[in-house]
């Protein structure tokens, strides 16, 4: 068989690993709970076949001769390159070189195989020479296949340097070759070298995305193609915080590189897994045991770029476990192979490693060289996340001796961090992404708590307000504004049809009988197609990226809400919790106050233990354990605003779980007494949604009480995907229907029973609804907030009767109010960063202005209660604040056997909550009629009353 330039495809090796960043910050740091961080400049682990080469094909196997046979000999270096045998491959090409009979297209071969064999023993300046004798004869001849191998071993050089921008460009004038010759498999083969490319950017979303097209593209995968999706696929979910989607890639590539005899991709799987187990589950001994092992097959086929890299990762274990020396021992190894290879990839980063540790060794002179060293260097070579890391040390090292100093480097390094997670698109990607970043240490605590200790009360404030902001605010406007009007068309279809096939798996998860196999087949069909949506998700953010880093440019200051925003009678609270102290900020319009609070582990554990004890209607003495979280959070710092005060919440972490209401005031009083509370996600998002105009729309449409299996009636509201099936009726939300009808009338309609299905919620004309209530059960999942949702009727097989928060998102409202009276509808997803990801927030994002929603489990009867009263104040004109409040204190005005708040604290309002809601007033019930209905339902509240203190359930 003749080799040409299209058949022969030279195997390369990949030896540039991909570097980790941070870790433990100084001697005051324990041991890391979580690790050395993650944006790595990832040299990323040996892809089987890079740029200059495809899939070796079935002839390239044997062991052929040189003597005498170019083609043959051809072959067997290419066998050897496939096998990290580089200087084996080397001799025989050198020889080959001088063969007089080579034609010009095997000549070419030879030079890139050459390129090949130099670049992966990193004598970059000898491949580059190779590489522009090959573009010299390439370009006469005319061989666009050959350009684009060329240009991409261009890109392996430059990365391999450092230059993860130029790597780019060449990349990309690869795949414009690449699209001129029309051969799918040398474009596949292009962008699965733009995905290693872009692991050097920390550009997250581009890795995932290019991995696929690769595989999409490739017309006949192969082993070595699918070796190479699952290293760069595991990479991109690593990075996005999805620890089992990477460890299943790492497993799986680790055993098909062994079943291969594959060493460069055993090494690399090897070091990801013990990446793996150090980052996520912080099993030191276990990472080391990986770490050692890769660095010792590294060697053994030597490849020092991969070598370095697992140095540099079991380095960060070591300092971050009290071993400094050790650790120092094996970034000064680290460093020594970069400076032998001419490489500055990982430079950077181990340089501000050392800087780490040298500092917690006391040896300040020269950790300050190592730690400028790091920024200048990550400058230089656009290594993005050690950009921010080596700033926030900086800013750390300069706090007592220079503090001015300092104040600049912080305010780089969030800029910097800011900047790196920019995408509007990828909600649930980016919550894992800038959680990650964030788990080593918090830039925003460190520099809060800087700006506190000089007294910079407003600036503590702004930055925050940065540290809650950026993600909620950034995607609410660009959903509202942006988004919504520039999706391409075809990528909402795709959304929409992989949507429709999620919500027809989960509607025959509902259905029984089924067998064990069969539900297993189902879920994990449901989890292909949700990966599929977040590939989608991708794909959009890398075709058009101007509309992915559409951004709300403001953030509001507190000079600002206290002049544009807050009126006469509201004061904005405000709370960040910090790992060495937290603090609270009262925006008054005609002033700012701060007190300083305990550490976060602190005030964690006494919200944990008030939430038990207000979560209880059987627990006695309330107001006696709400006393030391008031305390903490600094209850008695409200003294000085007056009563009926409009307090609008800003809660940080754990405080979102908690009902501010049934706080107490230095008289032993609840909150709900004395003031007006409503919450937003952060004080930049409330302004937002304070200037939005007023809803025009005035109509009522409540949805609930849906289809169910005829089953023992349910006195609570929550369920989890694995009991869709098992739903019980509600037996209080029909009357709390017929009392919403009754509030207002002929402007109110209900879609409940068969009629409460998502199709007749999407066909409602939602953009006429000014008030939207759903009683109903509610969903939350923990660890997948998309899959949350409102149970609805089902009706299969295309609806599942389960309205979920990516669902929520497509929803078009302009709705003043929201309500979503079903179970812990408030609450979600906790991480770094980012605040509660929860089905409120995706309200937020359909157009709603406020919140309704609960925070824990209520029972069926006090919720139909409480909506009432609640829709009655609002009927009569009351704002939504003050309508929520009456409604609280309705409940502490009764039966003492209801005034626990268990009964009452749990539903919270978010958002523009200081204004009425218009709503056609039609007529209503006589006053008799209201009155038997309130009278039944107080009979069936007191039973419930009585039975929950028989057996109290603690939640």
């Amino acid at each position: 068989m003749p080799v040409t330039s299209a058949t022969l495809m030279t195997q390369t090796t990949e030896a540039m690993p991909r570097a980790r960043t941070f870790g433990a910050m100084d001697a005051r740091i324990r041991p890391n709970p979580s690790g050395s961080a993650f944006v790595r400049a990832r040299v990323a682990a040996a892809a089987l076949v890079m740029a200059v080469g495809l899939a070796r094909p079935p002839w390239l196997s044997g062991s052929a001769t040189v003597q005498g046979d170019p083609q043959a000999a051809l072959a067997r270096a290419a066998e050897l390159l496939a096998k990290s045998d580089y200087e084996g491959a080397k001799q025989v090409l050198l020889i080959l070189e001088k063969a007089p009979d080579l034609s010009d297209l095997e000549r070419v071969a030879v030079y890139r195989h050459l390129a090949t064999a130099d670049m992966q023993t990193a004598q970059y300046d000898a491949a580059l020479r190779w590489v522009d004798v090959a573009e010299r004869l390439a370009r006469r001849l005319g061989a666009a296949d050959e350009m684009s191998r060329i240009e991409a071993a261009r890109g392996f050089v430059w990365r391999a340097r450092g230059h993860p921008l130029q790597a780019v460009q060449h990349n990309r004038n690869s795949l414009e070759w690449a699209e001129r010759v029309g051969d799918r498999a040398l474009v596949a083969q292009v962008y699965a070298n733009l995905s290693l490319a872009y692991q050097d950017l920390g550009d997250w979303s581009r890795v995932l995305d290019y991995a696929e097209r690769a595989l999409e593209a490739n017309p006949q995968p192969d082993e070595t193609v699918r070796l190479r999706y699952l290293r760069q696929t595991g990479i991109g979910y690593f990075e996005f915080g999805d620890r089992d989607a990477a460890e299943q890639r790492f497993l799986a590539l680790l055993a098909l590189a062994r079943r291969r005899g594959d060493r460069q991709n055993e090494c690399v799987a090897t070091g990801e897994l013990a990446l793996v187990y150090w980052e996520f589950d912080r099993d030191a001994e276990k990472a080391l045991r990986y770490y050692d092992a890769a660095i010792a097959l590294a060697r053994r086929i030597h490849v020092q770029g991969l070598e370095a890299n697992w140095l540099l990762d079991s380095g960060n274990v070591l300092r971050d476990t009290d071993r400094p020396d050790a650790a120092l021992r094996r970034y000064h190894q680290a460093l020594e192979l970069e400076r032998r290879a001419g490489s500055h990839r990982l430079t950077s980063n181990l340089s501000k490693n050392v800087g780490q540790v040298l500092v917690r060794l006391g040896r300040r002179d020269e950790a300050e060289a190592f730690l400028l060293r790091a920024a200048d260097d990550s400058d230089r070579y656009t290594i993005g996340a050690v950009r921010w890391q080596s700033r926030m040390e900086l800013g750390r090292f300069y706090t007592a001796a220079d503090p001015a100093r300092a104040d600049r480097y912080f305010t780089e390094s969030l800029d910097l961090l800011e900047g790196q997670h920019a995408n509007v698109l990828l909600e649930n990607f980016r919550v894992g992404a800038i959680s990650r970043s964030l788990l080593v240490y918090d830039p925003y605590d460190v520099y809060v708590a800087f700006l506190l200790d000089r007294g910079e009360t407003g600036r503590a404030f702004a930055v925050a307000e940065r540290a809650r902001a950026r993600v909620f605010l950034d995607t609410l406007a660009a959903a509202r504004e942006q988004i919504a009007t520039t999706v391409p068309t075809e990528y909402l279809q795709q959304e929409n049809e992989t949507l429709q096939r999620i919500s027809m798996a989960q509607s025959e998860l509902s259905r029984e009988p089924l067998d064990a196999a069969k539900r297993l087949a189902i879920t994990l069909a449901v989890e292909r197609d949700e990966e599929q949506l977040a590939k989608l998700r991708v794909r959009l953010t890398t075709d058009h990226p101007a509309l992915a880093a559409a951004r709300y440019p403001r953030l509001w200051t507190a000079r600002e809400l206290q002049t544009q925003v807050l009126q006469r009678g509201e004061a904005l609270v405000s709370f960040f919790l910090g790992r060495d102290g937290s603090a609270g900020w009262i925006v008054r319009p005609d002033g700012v106050d701060v007190v300083r609070l305990p550490p976060r582990v602190r005030i964690e554990q006494a919200v944990r233990d008030y939430l038990r004890v207000l979560q209880n209607p059987a627990a006695s003495d309330v107001r006696r354990a709400g006393r030391e979280v008031s305390w903490m959070l600094g209850a008695a710092m409200l003294k000085q605003i007056p009563a009926d005060t409009r307090l609008i919440i800003i809660p940080h972490g754990l405080l979102h779980y908690l009902p501010f209401e049934a706080l107490l005031d230095e008289d032993g009083r609840y909150l709900v007494e004395r003031y007006v509370l409503s919450y937003a996600p952060s004080a930049s998002s409330y302004a937002y949604l304070r200037q939005l105009p007023p809803a025009s729309a005035d109509r009522v449409l409540a949805v609930g009480n849906p289809m169910t299996r005829e089953a023992p009636r349910a006195a609570e509201r929550r369920l989890d995907l694995q009991g869709m099936g098992l739903l019980k009726p509600l037996p209080f939300s029909e009357a709390e229907m017929r009392q919403i009808q009754a509030i207002f009338g002929r402007s109110s309609q209900t879609l409940e029973r068969a009629a409460a299905t998502e199709l007749a919620l999407q066909q409602a004309s939602l953009a006429e609804v000014g008030i939207l209530h759903f009683a109903t059960h509610g969903l939350i999942d923990e660890s997948r907030p998309e899959r949350s949702g409102l149970a609805l009727t089902a009706a299969p097989p295309d609806q599942d009767g389960l309205l979920q928060m990516r669902e929520i998102y497509r929803l078009k409202l302009r709705a003043a109010l929201v309500t979503l009276s079903a179970c812990e509808t408030a609450l979600g997803k906790q991480v770094n960063g980012e605040g509660i990801v929860g089905l409120a927030r995706a309200f937020f994002y359909a157009g709603a202005n406020a919140v309704v929603a609960s925070l824990w489990n209520i029972n069926d009867a006090s919720t139909a209660e409480w909506m009432t009263r609640f829709y009655e104040r609002i009927r009569d004109g009351e704002p939504i604040d003050r309508a929520a409040r009456d409604a609280k204190l309705a409940f502490l005005q009764r039966d003492s056997r209801i005034q626990h708040p268990f009964y009452w604290a749990a539903f919270v309002v978010t958002g523009q909550a200081a204004v009425p809601v218009r709503v056609n007033r039609g007529p209503n019930l006589t006053p008799a009629a209201l009155a038997i209905t309130l009278a039944a339902l107080t009979v069936v509240v007191g039973y419930y009353v009585a039975r929950a203190r028989r057996r109290p359930s603690i939640l």
